[in-house]
């Protein structure tokens, strides 16, 4: 098992092994715990209440002319400050969020691979604007893909080169102690049939960083019960029938550890991308599973106690105007 977070950790208890280990007073216990607390009172009551600042940050390009047609918009809840969280962390949380914002636009630098001739520095440059822990940075990928529509000339027209659509919206939901959770709406189409709508979910240790996978939590071996759980649910609910049901198609994509899920009081609901588990005429299909449908495909109790109980300890969030 592969914890996430000092949260995690601290969640589950060891179990009590009734013999064979000899028995702790009960009194000495007590008499250890009270004055764990009254050593460490102090340095409680002085501690500084966690901040958390975010700045939402938008902007927009538009361009309408006969043969071009250019519209992009995005606001981003960009963190300016959390506290109590290691700096390397910060960063990574913030590449994070960079990546899944504009992320969509770098298609055209992973064909680079493929090419034998290509220019190292510039791949290189294009890396580091996908990586950047720099919003303004990052967004230099969508100022380039708008300035090459530009440059195509009207006698090359066609919807592909001539059009850009792009919307990001990226709200940040809760931060508590553990984790920090976001959900991105996001749209990308340029020209023709490419039109991507699209919704990432995420939820960030803010021990390491890294997102929150199901087989951190839930059992591996209970997957497919969990999966078949899922899909009937947002078939009963969309309307739409399953890849799975429909002769000699497939899901495209794995559901689980793909960052497709969010944690909210209610239980954990899961966004099913296009074309992974329904048709794309369905976008998007998102589904909540209730805590007590989920308690038996947690890995342990003290997990779908702790998770259930995780929002109740959010912090509050100042967003600056």
């Amino acid at each position: 098992m592969t914890y996430t977070s000092v949260f995690c950790e601290a969640a589950v208890q060891p179990a009590a092994y009734p013999g064979g280990r000899r028995r702790v007073d009960w009194r000495l216990g007590l008499l250890s715990a009270c004055t764990a607390v009254l050593v460490s009172l102090p340095t409680l009551l002085s501690a500084e209440p966690q901040e958390i600042i975010i700045t939402p940050c938008e902007g927009k390009i538009s361009s309408e002319f006969e043969s071009l047609w250019i519209n992009a918009v995005w606001k981003i809840d960009w963190p300016e400050r959390v506290s109590h969280i290691q700096p390397h962390v910060m960063t990574i949380v913030r590449k994070q969020i960079c990546a899944d914002t504009f992320g969509f636009l770098s298609w055209k630098y992973n064909e680079m691979e493929n090419e034998k001739d290509k220019d190292q520095d510039k791949d290189k440059e294009m890396r580091d604007i996908l990586c950047s822990e720099r919003l303004d940075y990052a967004q230099l990928d969508l100022f380039r893909t708008a300035t090459e529509k530009v440059a195509e000339t009207e006698e090359s027209f066609c919807a592909r080169l001539r059009e850009l659509d792009f919307q990001a919206f990226l709200e940040i939901l809760f931060v508590t102690d553990g984790y920090i959770g976001y959900r991105l709406d996001g749209y990308h189409n340029e020209g023709g049939n490419g039109c991507h709508s699209n919704v990432i979910v995420r939820v960030l240790s803010l021990t390491t960083g890294n997102p929150l996978r199901e087989s951190d939590f839930i059992a591996t071996k209970r997957f497919p019960d969990l999966y078949a759980h899922i899909v009937s649910k947002a078939c009963a609910e969309s309307g739409f029938t399953s890849f799975d049901l429909m002769p000699n198609y497939k899901p495209s994509d794995s559901l689980f550890d793909s960052a497709s899920f969010m944690i909210e009081p209610e239980g954990i609901r899961w966004y099913l991308p296009p074309y992974s588990v329904f048709p794309g005429g369905a976008g998007v299909v998102d589904t909540l599973v209730t805590w007590d449908d989920l308690k038996p495909f947690f890995t342990e109790p003290g997990y779908w106690n702790a998770f259930r109980q995780l929002l109740a300890g959010a912090k509050t969030i100042t967003r600056k105007k």
